[in-house]
């Protein structure tokens, strides 16, 4: 007889071990018995390898040994949740305990007497029938002892002893006494047996439908969707992994998109909130979510911005430039005069930072910040009495700072103070008079010897006006040397 989960052997007295030729999913599955008595692992066997058990003792000589695997029944091995993410080890953890459940009521199934398909007759496959009570109804079996001792008269016994012959036969019957019993104990698991197969497999595979009721899905149908015909889960709400990944052609549950529509995906493009990341990097033929555009149509318009101010600046030139190729609005350096010019549709003419009244309309603000007016001022050997710029006077409305550069001179470390002072009327023009109207832009900061720190750099700028002054001071004498840059207002 071919088993599943079931393997039987017969001792001799000297073989320890044993191969277990079925699959389990732990040790603890394995149920060990020598002549139906439970053996224990660690004290009566090991498992030195998956596919073989190893006696402590070997089996005595004709003794019953069953290794058969008994998978947990009263209890699922992953209990789904409404939500939970489903992981292909839960799936493979749940259909295999169903799986050898199957398998093994099959084994138990097969040791019972079964209707031969030969003779449609009980075929007890040449086994005994042991612990059998004592007939009380018509179509009772009646046992042996029974037949002699009660129903027989002697010379019925004589007729018995003539099929003394098929005592092997009956004999080996009794023998599997305790696999009918076990069969009968578990007769409710046997009969279930092929529904649970059924229902496990629907629970695996079922894409027409709800496996039972009116919630629970199968794992094909969680995993990929059900049959768009007869049961589509996205119009249930649902949404299978498949379809939340990569559906494209509509929502993935009636309410939601899939991954793959919001990154590449154009059905939510014009929408409030919408465009998928694809449309934000690239889409240019309107707005991607009805408000905003996306990254490649404002690279093409800074490209024509370029291209519109190229147009404009023709560049630096010895003369003034001529021919098609100039408009009103046009600008160029003329490297004879160090002047910029502005072409007013007629002629060229100087820019002037007195008088905008003839700029053109185009290139306005480029020639006003071209004709603003760097200045710089320098302190050398600052010490521990605090050095101001501009050089005793303040600042100009509305002057910028756009730099400051402090450089130590020192073969030591020192500590360097940078402050703006907001007074223009103090006698002594000394800063320690007028805390509360200073104000630091470092304190303390500390510069290694050679070294340098830069206060302002990456595009920092600080806006001064008339009354204010700049002020370097070390902790360490004749230490510093200071370079500080400005704008000065154009206005002036």
């Amino acid at each position: 007889m071919s088993y599943k989960a079931l393997t039987r052997y017969t001792g001799n007295g000297t073989q320890t071990n044993y191969t277990i030729d079925f699959t389990y999913r732990s040790t603890a599955d394995v149920v060990v018995k020598i002549n139906g008595v439970l053996q224990t692992i660690s004290t009566h066997y090991s498992f030195p390898s998956a596919s073989t058990i190893s006696f402590v003792t070997a089996p005595v000589d004709t003794s019953a040994i069953v290794i058969r695997r008994s998978t947990n029944q009263s209890a699922r091995l992953v209990d789904y949740t409404a939500g939970s993410v489903l992981k292909e080890s839960d799936l493979d953890t749940d259909s295999i305990q169903a799986f050898n459940m199957s398998q093994e009521a099959i084994d138990i199934a097969e040791d019972g007497i079964a209707i031969s398909d030969s003779t449609n007759q009980f075929d007890a496959t040449s086994l005994r029938v042991t612990n059998v009570s004592d007939p009380t109804s018509a179509q009772d079996v009646a046992t042996k002892n029974y037949i002699e001792t009660t129903w027989l008269s002697t010379s019925d016994k004589a007729n018995i002893n003539t099929v003394n012959s098929n005592l092997t036969n009956i004999n080996a019957v009794k023998d599997n006494a305790t696999n009918i019993n076990l069969n009968a104990t578990n007769i409710t698991s046997i009969q279930n047996a092929s529904a649970n197969a059924t229902l496990a497999q629907n629970y695996a595979a079922e894409i027409d439908s709800t496996v039972t009721g009116t919630s629970d899905d199968s794992a094909k149908s969680w995993a990929i969707g059900g049959d768009e015909t007869n049961y589509n889960m996205r119009t249930n709400g649902k949404g299978s992994a498949k379809e939340w990944a990569v559906y494209t052609t509509g929502t993935a549950n009636n309410s939601e998109y899939s991954a793959k529509e919001y990154a590449v995906g154009a059905q939510r493009r014009g929408q409030a909130n919408g465009g998928s990341a694809k449309d934000w990097a690239t889409y240019t033929s309107g707005t991607v979510d009805n408000a905003g555009y996306s990254a490649k149509y404002w690279a093409q318009q800074a490209e024509a911005s370029k291209t519109e101010f190229s147009n404009v600046y023709q560049g630096a030139l010895s003369s003034d430039p001529s021919g098609g190729s100039v408009s009103a609005g046009d600008l160029y350096f003329n490297t004879s005069t160090n002047r910029l010019k502005f072409y007013n549709g007629s002629s060229w003419a100087n820019i002037e930072a007195t008088d905008t009244s003839s700029f053109a309309t185009k290139g306005v603000a480029i020639a006003m910040a071209i004709a603003q007016l760097f200045r710089r001022y320098k302190m050398r050997d600052v010490g521990t009495t605090a050095f101001d710029a501009p050089d005793g006077t303040d600042f100009n409305t509305f002057d910028t700072i756009v730099g400051i550069h402090c450089a130590n001179r020192a073969t030591t470390a020192i500590n360097v103070d940078v402050f703006i002072t907001t007074y223009n009327d103090d006698a002594d023009d000394d800063p320690s008079n007028n805390a509360a109207d200073t104000y630091y832009l470092v304190k303390g900061a500390p510069i290694p010897s050679g070294g340098a720190l830069q206060i302002l750099d990456g595009g920092a700028k600080i806006v001064v006006q008339d009354g204010d002054r700049l002020w370097v001071q070390s902790d360490t004498p004749s230490s510093v040397d200071a370079w500080i840059s400005t704008v000065k207002d154009i206005s002036n």
